[in-house]
């Protein structure tokens, strides 16, 4: 059966820490502001590639590099082949598809398989460190500046370090969330209820050592296949 492994109390304060330093933002706020979720968006198909994207697309420039636009069909989801052996030929940082509004939801859960041999993520600029899995939503409107902080929401408290085999990711939508800046959604109830009222994206996002979703690429042969995505 698909099992959750969260990291340790000491870990996942280190990861609040770093991502106090922007899990997405340092640097990369381009002016643009994002439209409102389309019609229709709460009803995509999560296991259908083509509504999820690899990103963020921001200014016109993917983040994500060298990577395709969306993941590949699998025959029990999708899937997503990561890039190795190092951090000059790519990586993988967001990963999400279009919302609706998720007030009123209690949860987000991803079951997921890791195909490897004896291959692990690791964080684009901290190749000595673990690369982490994290659940992620954002509100619309955000221009990815830290005025937005608000904005960007992720599930620090049950970050994941992906293992060879099966596995599942939940995280509940009332309590374990951060904001861009590392802001605890019970700190922040007001920002945290109005990003579930407007969310625009969910996923997930790669990354490690410095942000949550800063990125991660392989060290050798991974994939990633997502067989299951369901927000209750």
């Amino acid at each position: 059966m698909p099992h959750t492994r969260s990291l340790t109390l000491a870990v996942v304060c280190a990861v609040l820490l770093s991502a106090a330093f922007s899990a997405h933002g340092q640097g990369e706020a381009d002016g643009t502001r994002m439209s409102a979720p389309k019609p229709g968006a709460a009803s995509l198909d999560p296991m259908d590639p083509d509504n999820w994207e690899i990103g963020p697309i921001m200014n016109g420039q993917m983040r994500s590099w060298n990577m395709p636009l969306h993941p590949s069909r699998h025959p029990e989801g999708w899937a997503i082949e990561f890039p190795y052996p190092s951090q000059n030929i790519g990586s993988v940082h967001y990963v999400t598809m279009p919302t609706g509004s998720l007030s009123g939801k209690s949860r987000i859960v991803m079951e997921y398989r890791v195909e490897t041999q004896d291959a692990r993520l690791v964080p684009r600029w901290f190749p000595d460190k673990r690369g982490t899995m994290t659940l992620y939503f954002q509100r619309a409107g955000d221009d990815w500046s830290r005025d937005f902080e608000a904005y960007r929401w992720y599930a620090a408290a049950m970050t994941h370090e992906p293992q060879p085999g099966a596995a599942a990711i939940e995280a509940r939508l009332d309590r374990g969330w951060i904001s861009m800046t590392g802001i605890a959604c019970e700190r922040n109830r007001t920002g945290f209820d109005a990003a579930l009222a407007e969310a625009w994206r969910v996923g997930f996002v790669l990354g490690g050592g410095d942000g949550l979703g800063h990125g991660a690429y392989a060290t050798g042969p991974f994939r990633l296949i997502v067989t299951s995505f369901r927000i209750e």
